[in-house]
């Protein structure tokens, strides 16, 4: 009878051991998943912080630029949002936004929506001038009236 125990008794200890074998084994593989997870995490908070850091010096440069241009008077005046007008079409540069066209030529009379995405505005119909717009709202080109 002893020994049965002594055998049923070891049995238990050796479940035991495997049950905390496993449960060790799977904590360590989480956790080493959950590390390169945060890995991933911090090294894409430290890009955007980086990208931030690029922008905000961009703005400052440009703000500075803005302020010495309107002391100069050299800053080209628009009709705002008027699409007659040439000095507006001379004013659009490449990577404006939808937002940025609008403020300078007004609404378009009609827009057509390409397959990769983009889009052409055109101003006051596809017979006028017109902007082309890559997929990223951003301008890519633009045919004068």
């Amino acid at each position: 009878m002893a020994k049965y125990l002594g055998g049923k008794m070891k049995l238990k200890i050796l479940l035991f051991f495997f049950i905390i074998f496993v449960i060790s084994t799977n904590f360590h593989i989480y956790a080493q998943s959950e590390k390169k997870a945060n890995e991933k995490l911090i090294q894409k908070v430290e890009e955007l912080e980086k990208k931030v850091e690029q922008l905000e010096a961009r703005i400052e440069i440009l703000e500075k630029k803005l302020v010495y241009e309107q002391k100069q008077g050299t800053i080209s005046s628009y009709s705002k949002g008027d699409y007659k007008k040439k000095e507006n079409w001379r004013a659009l540069q490449q990577g404006m936004s939808k937002y940025q066209v609008k403020e300078l030529l007004g609404e378009p009379g009609q827009i057509s929506k390409l397959s990769y995405g983009g889009e052409i505005w055109y101003f006051p119909s596809a017979i006028g001038g017109s902007v082309t717009f890559k997929a990223n709202a951003t301008v890519d080109g633009w045919s004068e009236p």
